[in-house]
């Protein structure tokens, strides 16, 4: 088979509602009741509802000392999701894509800069949790406890369909790919390696690794500068028109918002359907459907 003419050098993709299907609940008392006996196993004695609390209480925290260091403004919407508006019933805030503010707004007008952009590393947390009874954890427990925290609010996880097909094929026709996206690297790469999924990429940056997260302009100049990109040669793939389709065109790139369809979520292939009201790349380019 030939290879196919890209419009494209760079292709970067979002990755929680785009290439992985996943849902958590950290709502979930029985993940807690887990999560509580595994700090007491450690001497961090807690009850369930209460380590729940601590948790939201030293994410709350996290997140304004990141909004302080990096001159945002406190918004408030991922303190209410977080205390229980929309948290558990979709994608968790602190490992996936669209959260806090930007879920809100998904699909809608809303602007990258009204977007509250500030991130954690969610490893401080859960040491924050130890220390606060007086146990001092090595990083070897931090990254344990962080994993199993990941496992016991995984509802599902799965890849879409086709997904390794496809990047395959740009790669192929040489096209370079990155991810961008809003994650914890100490969740997201174990993830990535279930589903062997490092190797497809060129490059990838994690939100938890510069503090700040999509939309943020800041945040895809990491990657521009990382990898020394083009952003007229870059198209950016995701499911959120305003952290994948707004924020790339802010940061003079193409955005392309892909729609998975009810039955595509549920294993089937039915393709992707970009959205005209949010724009998919220059007009009269193809652009590879995820």
């Amino acid at each position: 088979m030939g290879k196919t003419e890209l419009h494209y050098d760079n292709y970067i993709f979002d990755l929680y509602g785009t290439l992985i299907d996943i849902r958590t609940d950290e709502e979930d008392i029985k993940a807690w009741e887990k999560m509580a006996l595994l700090y007491r196993y450690y001497g961090a004695a807690y009850e369930a509802g209460e380590l729940r609390g601590a948790y939201v209480s030293a994410v709350h925290d996290a997140l304004d000392a990141s909004r302080r260091e990096n001159g945002g403004e406190a918004s408030g919407a991922s303190r209410r999701e977080y205390d229980g508006e929309a948290s558990g019933t979709s994608r968790s805030e602190y490992g996936c894509e669209a959260s806090g503010a930007f879920r809100r707004e998904k699909g809608g007008d809303a602007r990258p800069e009204q977007a509250d952009t500030a991130e954690i590393r969610v490893e401080a947390v859960f040491r924050r949790l130890y220390e606060d009874r007086g146990v001092r954890p090595d990083e070897e427990l931090v990254l344990w406890t962080c994993r199993i925290f990941r496992i016991a609010t995984t509802v599902y996880i799965r890849l879409f369909p086709q997904v390794k097909e496809r990047l395959r094929r740009l790669r192929e026709n040489g096209a370079r790919t990155y991810l961008l996206t809003n994650a914890q690297r100490v969740f997201t790469e174990n993830e990535l390696r279930i589903f062997g999924l490092e190797e497809y990429f060129d490059g990838m940056i994690m939100s938890s690794d510069k503090y700040i997260k999509k939309p943020d302009r800041r945040f895809y100049q990491c990657l521009i500068d990382t990898y020394g990109l083009d952003p007229a040669r870059c198209l950016m793939s995701g499911d959120d028109a305003v952290c994948d389709v707004a924020g790339a065109r802010n940061a003079g790139m193409d955005g392309y918002l892909v729609k998975h369809t009810p039955a595509r979520r549920r294993g089937q292939d039915c393709g992707s359907v970009p959205d005209r009201r949010a724009g998919a790349g220059h007009a009269g380019r193809k652009v590879p459907l995820v």
